[in-house]
């Protein structure tokens, strides 16, 4: 999480500067690495608790928060319409997390999951890097935003379902 802050503060500070952006593909490859190692790690090792799980998805929900931020700044995106993509990301976790609630396992299905995201931030960073940014970016965001309101949607079907 600290590192996706620092990551995120960097390219927010720096909007102007393509350069940096390639940060972002090579941070989001290495932030999946150790999110999977930490998983692994704690199950095997037995030291997976329900704390240690609040933390994680808390750490993962404010890392993509921290990445998604800075292509707000670098394109025609409006503040709004990035606001409006991270509220529908982040409701879309919290919908997964619905199922650990209501005594059903972490719901993960839906068009745009983590691992998705993940390639999203990939290429959006990437593309800034190489400067091949969408102008106007409007199909970009709407097409999150419909990805991220499916995947909820589908995480709370599941919830109810079970």
């Amino acid at each position: 999480m600290a590192g996706s802050i620092a990551v995120g503060s960097v390219l927010c500070a720096f909007p102007d500067r393509p350069a940096l952006f390639g940060i972002l593909p090579t941070w989001v490859l290495v932030r999946t690495a150790c999110a999977s190692l930490d998983g692994t790690l704690a199950v095997e090792f037995g030291q997976k608790s329900r704390l240690g799980g609040v933390l994680n998805e808390t750490g993962d929900i404010l890392s993509e928060i921290a990445l998604f931020l800075p292509l707000m700044f670098i394109s025609s995106c409006t503040v709004a319409k990035g606001s409006i993509v991270i509220a529908l990301v982040v409701l879309s976790e919290f919908a997964g997390l619905a199922g650990l609630a209501f005594g059903d396992r972490r719901r993960v299905e839906g068009p745009l999951g983590k691992a998705d995201r993940s390639f999203v931030l990939s290429i959006g960073g990437a593309a800034a890097f190489l400067g091949f940014l969408p102008n106007p970016t409007w199909p970009a965001s709407l097409a999150l935003c419909i990805g991220a309101a499916l995947t909820g949607w589908n995480r709370l079907c599941m919830v109810v379902k079970n």
